[in-house]
């Protein structure tokens, strides 16, 4: 028995290590096979659906599904999302995810959102518009149809102003157009590698622009050189409407250059947030026009001409901590600042719980019409911190300009997990030493047990007598032998002879 519990507590041991491991590997311990097809655009791993956005068909939640993930920042105002929502809570599953209220303006997990919605948020999901077109009061109002999912599909245009609605004809369609209208629809570009065979040419659409006429860096249509069509009327049948594949962004994708801590904005922001009405840009590929970023890719904000001067955006990394104490945190990057619209970029840190931020002292805020390398200034912390990169336009309305990074990395610092994983590990740990614990008692106690109930020894000198008194009444003679001993006569008290013996006896 005691070997046996050695045993157990060798296995217990070894389920523990195992445990922490595969949690570490990102492995669940107690891995489980989801019953059904993954949605598109969504892996599907142990537990947990992750969706880099959300399809138009996303009916169907797999069986056995305990978490639904959305790395993408969602409308909270999309009927998709509220249906999902719904449904996720009828099996019972945790959502986790962001969304935009276009009521405030805020950026709320989307739960919260479901169980909190007012009738002005029904009523700006009744209009459709999306939280870009808010909050720069753009008059067009962008869908996208006959798509396979609600990323792509022929570009319809409703002209909220004139209340007239068509499409975009493509004989003078070209990739800063549609990189416009994705940004607009809240992607971060579009995705010219895509095969937009599958999606109808839309001739049976009226044409509301002939040309959009957008350049580089703009974020709504408005911006653009729009020439329209009056009356509206199809486009000619060699172009047909214009149609799209917009890109989201891809912060959970495994790659060098893709980390918070360590970005080249080649798949997006590299998991940090934007917040205001001035909204960092992701431009993929390489602009060659004089005077602008050469670099591939980037990030940039840009204030038009006649923009709103009153903007103002901040970019924000996730939780960070000092690696190492004594070697301080700082950051380097490549920039690029043309014009004058840019009257304020500043780095910061700011500690998780506190109130104010500290600005970090670069160079950026002189002028330069090149990429260059800057560095900020140095600094210590031994709390939580996030980097902030703040930034303000210029008050005058008729400036422009533009600041673009590249090559974001910071120094000395880690990511802090997730707190969900955190919690995840916590779990297993406690759940791994409780397991530990009880088999320790159990042994332990099974010892006492054993103590208490055992019988009291034998003493040395009673075994011998008792071992000397059998081998005196083991002797069986044969019947071949005729003459005995009188050792083994019969005498009362004495120990039973066998019946061989008495037959021996009698014969004689």
């Amino acid at each position: 028995m005691m070997a046996l519990t050695r045993n157990l507590l060798i296995i217990t041991l070894l389920l523990f290590y195992q445990l922490t491991w595969s949690h570490i590997r990102g492995e669940s311990a107690g891995k489980q096979e989801l019953v059904g097809p993954c949605p598109r655009y969504c892996s599907c791993r142990n537990t947990d659906v992750v969706c880099t956005e959300v399809d138009e068909v996303i009916s169907v939640i797999p069986e056995g599904t305990k978490r639904l993930v959305f790395f993408q920042e969602l409308s909270c105002e999309d009927t998709r999302i509220v249906n999902l929502v719904n449904l996720a809570r009828k099996m019972q599953i945790e959502i986790i995810g962001r969304c935009h209220r276009v009521d405030t303006l805020q950026i709320v997990p989307v739960q919260y959102f479901i169980d909190s919605q007012s009738e002005k948020v029904l009523r700006n999901q009744a209009l459709g518009r999306n939280r870009r077109e808010i909050l720069v009061q753009s008059r067009y109002q962008i869908s996208l149809v006959n798509g396979q999912s609600s990323r792509e599909g022929i570009v319809l245009i409703k002209d909220i102003k004139l209340d007239q609605e068509g499409t975009i004809c493509a004989d003078q369609w070209t990739n800063d157009d549609a990189d416009v209208i994705c940004r607009q629809l809240g992607y971060i570009s579009a995705n010219f590698s895509s095969d937009l065979a599958h999606v109808s040419s839309g001739n049976n659409y009226k044409a509301l622009i002939t040309n959009l006429g957008c350049s580089v860096f703009q974020s709504v249509i408005d911006h653009c050189n729009i020439s329209t069509v009056k009356p509206a009327q199809p486009c000619w049948k060699s172009s047909g409407a214009a149609r799209v594949r917009c890109r989201a962004d891809n912060p959970n994708k495994q790659l060098i250059g893709n980390s918070p801590i360590n970005c080249q904005f080649n798949e997006g922001f590299c998991g940090w947030t934007r917040n205001g009405n001035w909204y960092w840009l992701w431009r993929g590929y390489t602009v060659s026009e004089d005077g602008k970023p050469l670099y591939d890719p980037f990030i940039f904000i840009y204030k038009n001409m006649d923009e709103n001067p009153a903007l103002h955006g901040t970019f924000v990394s996730p939780v960070l901590k000092q690696a190492h104490a004594g070697k301080p945190v700082y950051i380097t990057f490549r920039a690029l600042k043309y014009g004058i619209a840019i009257g304020q970029i500043e780095f910061r840190f700011r500690r998780v719980q506190e109130g104010s931020s500290t600005e970090l002292l670069t160079p950026i805020s002189r002028s330069n019409s090149t990429w260059q390398n800057f560095e900020t200034e140095k600094f210590e912390t031994d709390t939580y911190f996030k980097i902030e990169i703040y930034s303000v336009a210029s008050i005058s309305k008729s400036d422009f300009g533009l600041v673009a990074l590249d090559n974001l990395v910071v120094h000395g610092a880690n990511i802090v997990p997730d707190s969900t994983s955190a919690s995840t590990l916590t779990i297993v740990l406690v759940t791994a030493a409780s397991c530990i614990i009880c088999v320790i008692i159990l042994y332990f106690g099974y010892r006492l047990y054993r103590k208490k109930t055992a019988k009291p020894p034998i003493p040395f000198f009673t075994i011998t007598r008792l071992s000397r008194r059998k081998r005196s009444t083991k002797t069986f003679p044969t019947q071949c032998s005729q003459s005995t001993t009188t050792d083994t006569t019969r005498k009362e008290g004495s120990t039973v002879v066998p019946p061989s013996y008495d037959t021996a006896l009698g014969s004689s």
